[in-house]
C-alpha cells in the first residue's frame, strides 16, 4: 500500500510539476506551436506556389515552342522582329524560373535562335549556362556539344577545345557524345595547335574504346595520314 501511495505522489508531483511549468512558460510554447504551424504552412504555400509558378513557365514555354517553330516561315525582317521578341521572352522565362525544366528549354531554344541567326558568341552563352545550371540534364550533353561547335563557328578554337573537353566530363560512363567529342578534341589539336601527337592519342582512343561508332572510320583515316605524313 505504502509502494502505491509512493507511485501516486510521484505521478502527481510529475503531474503538478508539468502543468506548472506549462503555466508558467504557456506563452513561449504557444509561440513554438504557431512558429511550427506557420513553417508546415509556409512550406505547403511554398509548394502551391512553386508549383503554380512552374505550371505557368511551362505554358509559357509551350507559347514560345509555337512561334519557335512558326518562325522557319518567316523570312528578313519579319523574322527578325519576331526572333528578336523571342529571345526576350525566352530569356525571361530562364530568369524568372531558373531551376526548372522550362528553364532548360528556353536556354535550348534561345541558342538554336542564335545558331540559326549566325549570331555564335549569343549561342555559345545560351548552350553554356544550360550546360553549367544543369548538370544532369541530358540536354547539357547535347548543349555543350553545341556550344563547342558555335565556337568553333565563331573561330574560337581554344573555346571549342574547353567546351569538348568538358563534355566528356557530363556522364562518363554514359555519355552518348564522347566519341564525337574525343575525335573533335583530336582534330581540334591537330589542325588548331598543330600538335599531331597529341592529336594522335585522342584518334586512338577513339578507335580503341568506339569500334563500333561512326566516329571510328574517321579517326582511323586521320590516323593513317598521321603515320602517312611522319617522317
Amino acid at each position: 500500500m505504502e509502494k502505491k501511495n509512493d507511485e501516486r505522489s510521484t505521478r502527481e508531483r510529475f503531474v503538478d510539476s508539468l502543468s506548472g511549468f506549462l503555466q508558467r512558460n504557456r506563452v513561449a510554447i504557444l509561440c513554438v506551436a504557431i512558429i511550427a504551424l506557420l513553417g508546415i504552412a509556409g512550406f505547403a504555400i511554398y509548394a502551391e506556389v512553386s508549383g503554380r509558378r512552374a505550371e505557368e513557365a511551362l505554358v509559357r514555354l509551350e507559347a514560345a515552342q509555337t512561334r519557335v517553330d512558326e518562325r522557319q516561315e518567316l523570312s528578313g525582317e519579319e523574322q527578325d522582329a519576331v526572333d528578336t521578341e523571342l529571345l526576350i521572352e525566352l530569356a525571361d522565362i530562364a530568369d524568372s524560373h531558373p531551376r526548372t525544366y522550362a528553364a532548360q528549354r528556353s536556354l535550348f531554344l534561345m541558342g538554336i535562335i542564335s545558331m540559326d541567326r549566325e549570331d555564335y558568341g549569343e549561342a555559345a552563352e545560351a548552350f553554356g549556362r544550360l550546360a553549367d545550371r544543369f548538370t544532369d540534364s541530358h540536354l547539357a550533353i547535347i548543349a555543350r556539344a553545341n556550344q563547342a561547335t558555335a565556337y568553333e563557328e565563331q573561330g574560337n578554337a581554344d573555346s571549342a577545345l574547353t567546351a569538348y573537353r568538358r563534355l566528356l566530363e557530363l556522364r562518363p560512363s554514359a555519355n552518348p557524345l564522347e566519341a564525337r567529342a574525343l575525335f573533335s578534341i583530336g582534330r581540334l589539336t591537330e589542325t588548331a595547335e598543330q600538335d599531331p601527337d597529341g592529336a594522335r592519342e585522342y584518334y586512338e582512343r577513339v578507335v580503341n574504346e568506339f569500334p563500333q561508332s561512326d566516329w571510328t572510320s574517321l579517326a582511323r583515316n586521320r590516323l593513317l595520314a598521321l603515320t602517312t605524313v611522319a617522317p
